[in-house]
């Protein structure tokens, strides 16, 4: 039997884990490839964050904090993005100036997409965490 807590350090897995379900639908596509480059590197760099934010803390803390979660992987993912961008950019001057502004739109297109996955897989987390409660899989 898991606890609450358990069960919500590894529901952090969930956005990695869950496509891995389609792959087979989607193997070799650039969908697979783009979703994990473009949101599971940050993602990783953002679990870190995570553990050590959610460590000592409440439930009830947890709980609140999660729903702000989607909104605070967005910088994650935007700086990989402008980090990318500033690196090619720096590699071929004459477009600079092009690709920090491709990266701007790009980033600002990203955060969307982070925000309605994000929230997804928050909801997800605590439909599953209701269900394993009711099952009796996780203590209350």
């Amino acid at each position: 039997m898991l606890s609450l807590k358990q069960y919500y350090y590894l529901a952090i897995w969930l956005p990695l884990v869950f496509p891995l379900l389609f792959i087979s639908k989607l193997e070799g596509s650039t969908f697979i490839h783009c979703y994990y480059i473009l949101g599971g590197i940050p993602y990783l760099f953002f679990m870190v964050f995570i553990f050590f934010k959610f460590h000592s803390k409440t439930i009830e803390f947890i709980e609140k904090e999660a729903w702000l979660l989607p909104l605070k992987f967005i910088p994650f993912c935007a700086a990989l993005i402008f980090l990318g961008s500033f690196i090619i950019g720096i590699t071929h001057p004459d477009h600079f100036g092009m690709m920090m502004i491709m990266a701007a739109g790009f980033a600002g297109l990203q955060g969307i997409i982070v925000l309605i996955a994000g929230y997804f897989y928050v909801t997800i987390t605590f439909a599953l965490a209701e269900l394993l409660r009711d099952l009796r899989v996780i203590k209350k």
